[in-house]
């Protein structure tokens, strides 16, 4: 049996991670997921919301925006209880979340209380 291959570094945002997986895991981490395949089952049920709603939208696009949605509901407001002040994020959605939103045009309402849950 042939011994396992060493993964190959993989650099992103000037950091060094040791495999692409690693990776995935830091950007689950970063958006508060416990693992990469729990991040993709979120975004894998918002898929599914923004498929109905944002119909004006192409394939690649309501990817993006079903991943900006799992990535952002209920991270954003005034208000997110159970969540000290200090721990909060931005109060606002990235550039491109928000450009897609404008451009699912009448379907986004629903979308847009997704996030704000």
């Amino acid at each position: 049996m042939a011994a396992p291959r060493p993964s190959r570094p993989f650099t992103r945002r000037g950091i060094t991670f040791t495999s692409q997986y690693a990776y995935r895991q830091y950007l689950a981490a970063e958006k508060g997921y416990s693992t990469p395949a729990a991040r993709n089952k979120a975004i894998a049920a918002q898929r599914r919301l923004v498929e109905a709603h944002a119909t004006s939208l192409t394939a690649a696009q309501r990817g993006v925006l079903a991943a900006g949605i799992a990535d952002y509901q209920g991270r954003i407001g005034s208000f997110v209880e159970g969540q000290a002040f200090a721990q909060r994020g931005s109060n606002r959605l990235p550039p491109e979340v928000l450009r897609l939103l404008r451009e699912a045009g009448n379907g986004a309402y629903p979308l847009w209380r997704v996030i704000y849950r």
